[in-house]
């Protein structure tokens, strides 16, 4: 779905960090290729480096904050969200090794420190939090293996963000103000289901009026637009009623929701 819209008005930044809101690619450092589970999703996938593209499944990655509450997260696959990277045991003669495994932010085989490398930008280390004696490291063939030893640029990644459609930015809150009127979408200051979504004067004081947006775990570029005030709701496309115009309401907000999916398109 097309969102012919413009936004207008930024209202906070904070790009430079980390964000459990955004998607990433990490790249190795030293190779210059991504972390992927190379396109299944599914328990015991190892988890490797290949070279980037926009096609391939597999190679998005969002943060979740653990449930130690130390600063730790969870690496979760954007196309599979269902799915994160989980240090498996040690191999016979050999190191341990990321795979997918069903994601959990108790679970401490999943649950990493992000380390910022000093003078780089967005590049950082994974710890096993387990271990955090043992980081990520990328090998010349392109596996992965949690180790202690090994030179420090092999264990060095870049996290670079996915950029939403539009050039959206998932830390921003915006106004959705329609070109032709001068108003803005509101859901009217109710945080509900079915509640309509309109256009009204902008009002800064209104907890309705200023929206966020979330990648949807499509891997298209789509995104979900959720209400600042009310972040348990995104805007939902109703069925079609007695055969009006499908209308936009308020939902329990879903990243995988294809009624919540919307594709922004700039206007030149």
């Amino acid at each position: 779905m097309n969102l012919g819209l413009l936004l207008l008005l930024s209202l906070s930044t904070a790009w430079a960090q980390l964000s459990t809101n955004k998607t990433y690619y990490i790249r190795s450092a030293k190779t210059g290729h991504v972390v992927s589970c190379a396109g299944p999703g599914a328990r015991n996938v190892q988890v490797v480096t290949e070279a980037q593209s926009e096609q391939a499944q597999g190679q998005k990655w969002q943060l979740r904050p653990t449930a130690f509450g130390d600063g730790t997260y969870i690496v979760v696959s954007a196309d599979y969200p269902a799915f994160a990277i989980d240090v498996a045991p040690e191999r016979p003669g050999g190191e341990f090794y990321p795979v997918l495994w069903d994601a959990s932010t108790g679970s401490a085989n999943e649950s990493f420190v992000l380390q910022a490398v000093t003078d780089t930008d967005q590049t950082y280390r994974l710890l096993w939090r387990s271990d955090q004696s043992r980081a990520m490291h990328v090998t010349d063939t392109g596996e992965l293996f949690m180790t202690a030893e090994g030179e420090d640029e092999a264990s060095y990644f870049v996290f670079e963000e996915c950029k939403l459609a539009g050039g959206l930015d998932p830390d921003k809150t915006y106004y959705i103000r329609s070109v032709l009127t001068g108003k803005v979408f509101s859901n009217g200051g109710k945080g509900v289901n079915d509640a309509p979504i309109f256009t009204e004067n902008a009002d800064e004081a209104s907890t309705g009026q200023k929206w966020k947006v979330q990648p949807t775990t499509f891997g298209d570029g789509s995104l979900i637009i959720v209400s600042a005030g009310y972040p348990n709701f995104a805007i939902d496309v109703a069925p079609d009623k007695k055969n009006k115009p499908y209308y936009l309401v308020h939902w329990t907000a879903s990243t995988s929701s294809a009624n919540e999916s919307f594709l922004v398109q700039p206007i030149d």
